[in-house]
């Protein structure tokens, strides 16, 4: 089967969830023996063309940006190669191929599109209002509102079937959208389990025996690392030797580093800044609890599937997706969005009590290995372009 797959961005771009996603899946449909080709926006130092582990990626001379849909040159691009490849199916990562649909090439081709969603613009605009409605979050609120109205439900009512990453996803999607419950896929995120696994880390030890609390996201008021902040000396209080490791970076860094400075936390809180994504198993490995106190709906994120693939306790917000993988208190943790206390007190209970740290960290990797490994992610994804061509 010969696959495009249209994204609008990718890890050349940002380390993202979603772009992780993408390229991983691609990777993951080459070894399986298929062809994937991903055409995606601009490169930021003006690479044209790269083969990475199998998958073609041509870069369009379209900007670089998750709020728009790939446009004309990316178009151009996809009608070059189908008429050298002839796809069989078009795979859409959220909505990068509204004008795939909307510009009449779609009819023209004949290729039928499968679109996965990983969020909607309901789940955009809770996590909007999560943090607080201000006048800025307006502007945003409004676009998600004319996103969706005005594409994401075209391109989806023109797909022949929809991929849901998250339980709550599907069964959120037919009505916000419209459909069939039938068109809706579940097909969960899934995660190289070879890679991501317990083993030894050059990390361990890097922090003086400190029991390692991580965090790893885009630095965002909505992924709630202020509340994880916040919640740090109530931590030290119970578990005196304990350090917050924070990966990754983005606009609300200076925040939370001021933060830190007016807690009185700047030995006990590191900001690593952004890692590649090669080397963050080593941080995973090297931690003693991971944390994901974000306030926003996610779709599935894939730190909570690679965290608990090491075989780590893992506490996280109770919202969205993430309730789709953890447990409460049988693989995890979990606890109110934005409720200080009761992160910290969830996050003491996995540094203070080894036993209950070892049986969630091994029923996590367990969970991962059963059901969101990316093998049963290619396999299921398959199937459904197999439906999508025959239909």
């Amino acid at each position: 089967m010969r696959v495009c797959m249209l994204a609008m961005l990718l890890p050349s771009h940002v380390t993202g969830g979603m772009e992780i996603h993408a390229l991983d899946l691609g990777k993951g449909i080459v070894a399986a023996g298929h062809e994937v080709t991903i055409v995606t926006s601009r490169h930021p130092r003006g690479v044209e063309h790269e083969t990475v582990d199998g998958v073609e990626i041509f870069y369009a001379d379209c900007d670089a940006t998750s709020k728009k849909p790939l446009g004309k040159a990316a178009l151009t691009k996809l009608e070059e190669l189908h008429a050298l490849k002839r796809f069989d199916v078009i795979h859409s990562q959220s909505f990068s191929a509204f004008w795939y649909v909307k510009s009449g090439l779609k009819r023209r081709l004949g290729v039928p599109v499968v679109t996965t969603l990983h969020g909607t613009a309901s789940n955009t605009i809770c996590s909007s209002l999560n943090q607080g409605l201000t006048f800025m979050l307006i502007p945003k609120i409004l676009f998600h509102m004319f996103n969706h109205h005005f594409r994401t439900k075209e391109l989806v009512s023109e797909s022949a079937a929809v991929i849901a990453i998250s339980k709550e996803l599907t069964e959120t999607i037919p009505d916000e959208f419209g459909i069939s419950p039938d068109k809706v896929k579940a097909i969960y995120n899934g995660i190289d389990t070879g890679r991501f696994r317990p083993k030894e880390s050059p990390l361990k030890g890097r922090f003086g025996g400190k029991r390692v609390i991580l965090s790893v996201c885009v630095l965002h008021k909505q992924k709630g690392v202020q509340h994880l902040i916040e919640a740090m000396n109530d931590i030290i209080a119970k578990v005196p030797s304990v350090h917050l490791l924070v990966v990754g970076d983005g606009p609300y860094r200076r925040d939370l580093e001021a933060q830190v400075a007016r807690f009185g936390l700047k030995d006990r809180v590191t900001f690593e800044g952004k890692v590649d994504n090669g080397r963050i198993d080593e941080y995973y490995n090297a931690a003693d609890a991971f944390a994901i106190p974000t306030i926003c709906v996610e779709g599935l994120p894939l730190i909570e599937l690679e965290a608990m693939a090491c075989g780590k306790p893992v506490v996280a917000s109770n919202i969205g997706g993430i309730p789709t993988v953890i447990v409460d208190g049988e693989n995890g943790l979990l606890a109110k969005p934005g409720d200080v206390r009761e992160l910290a007190e969830k996050i003491i209970s996995v540094l203070s009590d080894a036993a209950l740290a070892s049986r969630l960290g091994s029923a996590a990797r367990k969970t991962i290995e059963s059901g969101f490994s990316r093998q049963k992610m290619v396999a299921d994804t398959i199937k459904v372009y197999e439906g999508a061509v025959s239909s």
